[in-house]
């Protein structure tokens, strides 16, 4: 909820009550984990922790060499315990690469907090990952804004996913295929929701 909030350009408000919630839920949650609490009130505090950075760490190896082992990557569709969560892709391979680190520490946190839960270690079939993705790229544009730099900034709404898209030169039309299809993207990014 908060990536979404952040993403979505809400009142400031709303992003700094919804990241105190997202903060308040891994403390929570992690501490049960791993048997004690949090001392900072910032979220990145979260990650100070060493044995959450060990935990990390060990989820970030196992998904970073299957990124690491192909030549042609533009992103990617995160799954948790089995269901969709988040889908990013970009324009290309190097960019995906520069932003990869930070995506997967992300990803891994919400991994590691959700690695109690009944469905732990439930894998995701590449049809449901497949379709994720299709109805973030399918969803109905509710927001087009022309931005400064030639950009154009979507944001769709489909069935159970929020999508959010940088494209150039206002490529951003609502039928824009599969991964091969972007035509003009930078960023896209799509959360369950």
């Amino acid at each position: 909820k908060s990536r979404l909030a952040v993403q979505d350009k809400a009142d400031q408000g709303e992003v700094w009550t919804e990241v105190a919630g997202a903060r308040a839920t891994f403390t929570t949650t992690l501490s049960l984990v791993v048997g004690q609490t949090q001392d900072s009130g910032a979220f990145t505090g979260i990650y100070a922790d060493e044995t959450i950075q060990k935990q990390l760490a060990e989820c970030a190896k196992a998904l970073e060499q299957s990124v690491a082992s192909r030549d042609r990557v533009i992103g990617v569709v995160v799954a948790v315990n089995g269901k969709p969560e988040a889908v990013d892709v970009f324009g290309s391979t190097p960019l995906f690469r520069k932003l990869w680190p930070k995506l997967l520490r992300g990803y891994a946190l919400d991994a590691t907090a959700a690695r109690d839960a009944e469905t732990a270690n439930a894998e995701c079939a590449a049809a449901d990952a497949r379709k994720f993705l299709d109805d973030a790229l399918a969803g109905e544009v509710t927001r087009e804004q022309d931005v400064a730099g030639g950009l154009t900034v979507t944001r769709r709404n489909a069935d159970g996913v929020v999508s959010f898209g940088a494209f150039e030169d206002g490529a951003a039309s609502p039928a824009m295929g599969g991964l091969g299809g972007l035509g003009g993207a930078i960023h896209f990014s799509g959360f369950a929701n």
